[in-house]
């Protein structure tokens, strides 16, 4: 298996917060170390871990790492890509980035609200991707 960073990323997490506000206000994109691995197959597109302490010291400024899987992502066309970044950004709470807070680098389990909105608006299948794609695009010419 390959690692890789993946500085894009930070562009689009930071068009996804722009575009949807009123659920990601609490997400630092600069926070966020953006990394991509190579294999053949993985049982996920992308997961979000939070920076164990004893590895802090290498990575001073970051507290969460979004790990893309490089082969489903270059096959996902754009609507998929977001998705994916929206879901995993949905497991870092209000708090996540606050050092003081007692959610700092916590991960949410999968708040069922959350993900329901995201079925509601998008579809079971993603069949209505085409809105996340117009929503973000609109946020970037702002």
């Amino acid at each position: 298996m390959e690692w890789s960073s993946m500085p894009e990323l930070e562009d689009v997490v930071k068009l996804v917060k722009k575009a949807f506000p009123e659920k990601f206000a609490h997400i630092d994109p600069k926070k966020i170390l953006y990394a991509c691995y190579s294999k053949k197959q993985s049982r996920s597109k992308a997961r979000i871990v939070s920076i164990s302490p004893r590895y802090s010291i290498f990575l001073p400024g970051f507290v969460y790492v979004l790990e893309i899987h490089k082969e489903s992502w270059e096959s996902d066309d754009e609507g998929n890509r977001l998705y994916t970044i929206m879901h995993e950004l949905l497991h870092i709470p209000d708090g996540g980035f606050t050092p003081d807070d007692k959610k700092f680098k916590r991960l949410a389990r999968h708040n069922i609200e959350d993900f329901r909105a995201l079925v509601r608006d998008y579809g079971v299948d993603l069949e209505n991707i085409e809105k996340l794609t117009k929503k973000i695009k609109d946020a970037e010419k702002k």
